[in-house]
Protein backbone atom coordinates (compact mmCIF):
# COMPACT_ATOMS: atom_id res chain seq x y z
CA UNK A 1 0.00 0.00 0.00
CA UNK A 2 2.60 2.55 1.33
CA UNK A 3 4.94 1.34 -1.71
CA UNK A 4 2.74 1.83 -4.63
CA UNK A 5 1.48 5.11 -3.12
CA UNK A 6 5.24 6.87 -3.11
CA UNK A 7 5.92 5.34 -6.15
CA UNK A 8 2.76 7.27 -7.86
CA UNK A 9 3.97 9.88 -5.60
CA UNK A 10 7.69 11.36 -7.58
CA UNK A 11 9.88 9.02 -4.75
CA UNK A 12 11.46 7.07 -7.45
CA UNK A 13 12.55 9.95 -9.35
CA UNK A 14 13.68 11.42 -5.75
CA UNK A 15 15.93 8.26 -5.48
CA UNK A 16 17.79 8.50 -8.50
CA UNK A 17 19.45 11.27 -7.21
CA UNK A 18 21.03 9.85 -4.49
CA UNK A 19 23.24 6.77 -5.49
CA UNK A 20 23.64 3.73 -2.97
CA UNK A 21 26.89 4.39 -2.62
CA UNK A 22 26.19 7.87 -0.82
CA UNK A 23 24.61 6.32 1.73
CA UNK A 24 26.84 3.21 2.91
CA UNK A 25 28.52 3.90 5.76
CA UNK A 26 32.69 4.16 5.84
CA UNK A 27 33.00 0.01 6.27
CA UNK A 28 30.71 -0.17 3.13
CA UNK A 29 27.65 -1.26 4.53
CA UNK A 30 24.09 0.28 3.44
CA UNK A 31 22.07 1.42 6.64
CA UNK A 32 23.10 -1.14 9.59
CA UNK A 33 21.86 0.97 11.90
CA UNK A 34 17.86 2.28 13.23
CA UNK A 35 18.84 5.84 13.30
CA UNK A 36 20.03 5.98 9.74
CA UNK A 37 16.38 4.04 8.54
CA UNK A 38 14.76 7.25 10.38
CA UNK A 39 17.06 9.77 8.71
CA UNK A 40 15.98 8.41 5.60
CA UNK A 41 12.34 8.14 5.98
CA UNK A 42 12.56 11.38 6.84
CA UNK A 43 14.09 12.75 3.70
CA UNK A 44 11.09 11.12 2.06
CA UNK A 45 8.82 11.44 4.42
CA UNK A 46 6.36 13.82 1.96
CA UNK A 47 6.20 11.38 -0.65
CA UNK A 48 4.03 9.01 2.00
CA UNK A 49 1.24 11.53 1.68
CA UNK A 50 1.19 11.36 5.61
CA UNK A 51 -1.47 13.91 7.13
CA UNK A 52 1.31 16.29 9.77
CA UNK A 53 4.30 15.03 10.62
CA UNK A 54 5.07 12.04 12.74
CA UNK A 55 4.71 11.82 16.30
CA UNK A 56 7.92 10.20 18.01
CA UNK A 57 7.91 8.29 21.54
CA UNK A 58 10.57 7.69 23.74
CA UNK A 59 9.11 4.21 24.27
CA UNK A 60 7.70 1.90 22.20
CA UNK A 61 6.21 1.75 19.17
CA UNK A 62 8.99 4.36 17.97
CA UNK A 63 6.33 6.70 16.48
CA UNK A 64 2.70 7.36 14.69
CA UNK A 65 2.03 9.04 11.42
CA UNK A 66 -1.12 9.48 10.46
CA UNK A 67 -3.73 9.10 7.25
CA UNK A 68 -7.46 8.30 8.22
CA UNK A 69 -6.58 6.34 11.85
CA UNK A 70 -3.14 6.51 13.29
CA UNK A 71 -0.06 4.07 12.31
CA UNK A 72 1.87 3.13 15.04
CA UNK A 73 5.66 2.44 13.16
CA UNK A 74 8.85 0.53 14.35
CA UNK A 75 12.14 1.59 13.17
CA UNK A 76 14.44 -1.07 12.61
CA UNK A 77 17.70 -1.48 10.59
CA UNK A 78 16.28 -4.88 9.61
CA UNK A 79 12.81 -6.12 9.65
CA UNK A 80 13.73 -8.99 11.55
CA UNK A 81 15.30 -6.58 14.33
CA UNK A 82 11.50 -6.46 15.05
CA UNK A 83 11.15 -9.98 16.91
CA UNK A 84 14.94 -9.72 18.07
CA UNK A 85 14.10 -7.11 20.53
CA UNK A 86 10.88 -8.85 21.15
CA UNK A 87 8.20 -6.07 20.51
CA UNK A 88 4.76 -6.50 21.30
CA UNK A 89 3.32 -7.89 17.62
CA UNK A 90 -0.63 -6.74 18.43
CA UNK A 91 1.04 -2.88 18.83
CA UNK A 92 2.64 -2.04 15.22
CA UNK A 93 0.87 -1.39 12.02
CA UNK A 94 4.28 -0.64 10.12
CA UNK A 95 7.62 -1.05 10.40
CA UNK A 96 9.84 0.72 8.55
CA UNK A 97 13.44 -1.03 7.84
CA UNK A 98 16.61 -0.87 5.54
CA UNK A 99 15.83 -4.24 4.67
CA UNK A 100 12.83 -6.99 4.84
CA UNK A 101 13.98 -10.24 6.10
CA UNK A 102 11.68 -11.38 8.06
CA UNK A 103 9.94 -14.27 6.82
CA UNK A 104 7.29 -15.23 9.71
CA UNK A 105 5.98 -11.15 9.96
CA UNK A 106 2.76 -11.47 11.20
CA UNK A 107 0.21 -10.11 8.30
CA UNK A 108 -0.98 -7.01 10.54
CA UNK A 109 2.02 -5.53 9.99
CA UNK A 110 3.07 -4.00 7.56
CA UNK A 111 6.78 -3.89 6.46
CA UNK A 112 8.38 -0.73 4.17
CA UNK A 113 11.63 -1.33 3.55
CA UNK A 114 13.85 1.45 1.88
CA UNK A 115 16.07 -0.93 0.02
CA UNK A 116 13.59 -1.92 -2.60
CA UNK A 117 13.29 2.00 -3.24
CA UNK A 118 16.68 2.28 -4.53
CA UNK A 119 15.73 -1.78 -6.03
CA UNK A 120 12.99 -0.44 -8.08
CA UNK A 121 14.76 2.92 -9.20
CA UNK A 122 17.68 0.60 -10.69
CA UNK A 123 15.36 -1.23 -12.27
CA UNK A 124 13.57 1.60 -14.05
CA UNK A 125 16.75 3.33 -14.92
CA UNK A 126 17.62 0.04 -16.87
CA UNK A 127 14.03 0.12 -18.55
Amino acid sequence: MLRMRARAHGLLEEVKKISIEEIKTDKGETPPYENMVIFLFGYFFKFFKFKGLPVFSKEYPDAWVFNEEPLSIEFEARSSDFENHKHDKKVCDLIVCWKHDWDKCPDNIEVLALEDFWKLAEETRSN
